[in-house]
């Protein structure tokens, strides 16, 4: 899974005033296992239910079916074998974005200016790493930004956030912007969200010039765009994403045991299906109900019938 690794032992500056020292061993990634998913999926559920966003979950995972889409994809920080940290990238779609719940408008202005939107959501980090959280999820976002920008093809990324965390993204992205004022997420036990949009294609405008090194920029754009290893992370980056799509045993084994597309109308259902032709989505449904109702146990031969 490595595509950006700081060995064991390795110092140095990574932007942002931190050290690589503090990162040392992590190495982040585009998530496509089952067993990768779990995890992150599990943190993001752990974390939020800490923090009273969320109501605790009988498969103790937090997803959407947004997850359903091929072009959403989960990032992870691992320690070993061990996902410390993740956060997703969902490219806009015919279903929209989770956002839109709270931020129409304002997305849908960035929609008509033929810009592609993607948003980032379900940011976690481990309770035990949480004192390393800040260079994590720098260098998560650093892999975000870039498979957004150099691989979807992405406009502008956008982040539903705490108010208090708007900081966070400034540091990395200076030019980060609010484009939405403060209001209550429905999606996190109402807790308060401003919408916080990054600018891509002014950042691919800066990319020359910071690779040059002819530009004097804000320390964290010579971190983000630093040339010694911008096209290695490229092209591992789509390598690892053109694996991440969800097979059909990965598929049936999260939504058949998870609500998020079972309780999504039936037109989100058609355009599911739609994408994944080899999957049954109304049994994947169905099943889900089925064990929800306790009439049918959880089988591990029936998946492993599945075809990879």
């Amino acid at each position: 899974m490595a595509v950006m690794t700081v060995p064991a032992g390795a110092a140095g500056r990574i932007g942002l005033g931190l050290s690589t020292e503090s990162v040392r061993g992590v190495d982040y990634g585009v998530a496509h296992s089952i067993e990768s998913l779990e995890q992150a999926f599990r943190l993001v559920h752990d974390q939020y239910v800490a923090r009273g966003y969320m109501r605790p979950e009988p498969s103790s995972w937090r997803l959407s079916v947004h997850h359903a889409l091929p072009a959403t994809k989960v990032f992870v920080a691992r320690h070993g074998r061990r996902v410390i940290g993740t956060l997703t990238l969902i490219p806009d779609s015919p279903l929209g974005l989770p956002m839109d719940a709270l931020y129409d408008h304002e997305l849908t202005t960035l929609r008509n200016q033929s810009r592609y939107v993607a948003e980032v959501s379900s940011l976690a980090i481990a309770d035990d790493f949480r004192p390393l959280g800040l260079p994590v999820l720098t260098s998560l976002m650093r892999l975000v930004g870039l498979y957004a920008m150099e691989v979807a093809g992405c406009d502008d990324i956008c982040i539903a956030v705490n108010p208090r965390h708007v900081g966070f993204y400034r540091r990395i992205f200076p030019h980060a912007a609010a484009i939405g004022g403060r209001r209550a997420y429905s999606k996190v036990n109402g807790a308060p969200a401003v919408a916080v949009r990054i600018d891509l294609q002014l950042l691919a405008g800066l990319f020359p010039a910071v690779q040059d090194g002819t530009a004097e920029v804000n320390e964290a754009y010579r971190f983000f765009m630093r040339a010694h290893d911008f096209s290695t992370i490229v092209a591992q980056l789509e390598h690892e994403a053109s694996k991440a799509r969800l097979t059909p045993r990965v598929f049936k084994h999260f939504f058949s045991a998870h609500p998020a597309l079972a309780e999504a109308p039936a037109a989100v259902h058609a355009v599911v299906q739609a994408l994944y032709p080899g999957i049954d989505v109304d049994a994947v449904i169905e099943e889900y109900r089925a064990r929800a109702d306790n009439t049918v146990p959880y089988s591990d031969l029936a998946l492993a019938m599945l075809p990879a």
